[in-house]
Order: structure tokens, then C-alpha cells, then sequence
């Protein structure tokens, strides 16, 4: 019995930390960066099986030098999915604001 995680073939995609600003009123121009000084976050690899290209562990490196790992287990296609699954109630976040894209 051979462990799954030696013989898969993975490759890793980086994503550094460059998250969009979050929307403010006043105009804070203090950095010229478009990134997210405020995340906690410096970079997220994702682990990808070579042999299939699907994500199977996605790894978050933190700029205090925490790592969280979140490992797929199980991974299904084409399930069916009732149409109310994805509904959205816009009364639930009267404090947010709403971009519709419909």
C-alpha cells in the first residue's frame, strides 16, 4: 500500500499578498500599493495534482509565520444541486454593500 501524498505528482501555484483594498469613504492614500496592508495574510500556495490539474491542498503562509493547511479529502464532479442552495437574502446584510451583477 503505497501513501497517496509520495506518489502524486504536484506542482504549487503562489499567490502573494496583493488583496484588494476594501472600500472606504475617505480617501486614504497614504501607499501607493493596491494591496491589503491590513491582511494577516502573506501568500497562499495550492497544491495541484499534475496528472488530473485539481486543487488538493491549499497551504496559507501568515505574515506572523502561522501555517494553515486545508487538505481535500474527497472530491466529486457533476453532483446535482437543488436550485435553492445558492439563494441569497439581501435582508440578512442591510449593512453591506451589494454589487448585483445580474
Amino acid at each position: 500500500e503505497s501513501d497517496e501524498s509520495t506518489t502524486t505528482k504536484t506542482y504549487f501555484i503562489k499567490f502573494e499578498a496583493a488583496w484588494p483594498r476594501h472600500a472606504s469613504s475617505d480617501s486614504d492614500s497614504d501607499s501607493d500599493s493596491d494591496s491589503d496592508s491590513e491582511s494577516e495574510i502573506d501568500y497562499i500556495l495550492l497544491a495541484v495534482e499534475k496528472k488530473n490539474n485539481r486543487i488538493y491542498k491549499s497551504i496559507e503562509k501568515g505574515k506572523n509565520g502561522t501555517t494553515t493547511t486545508y487538505t481535500i479529502t474527497s472530491f466529486e464532479v457533476d453532483l446535482p444541486l437543488d436550485d435553492d442552495l445558492f439563494l441569497f437574502n439581501k435582508k440578512e446584510y442591510k449593512d453591506y454593500y451589494i454589487n448585483n451583477i445580474d
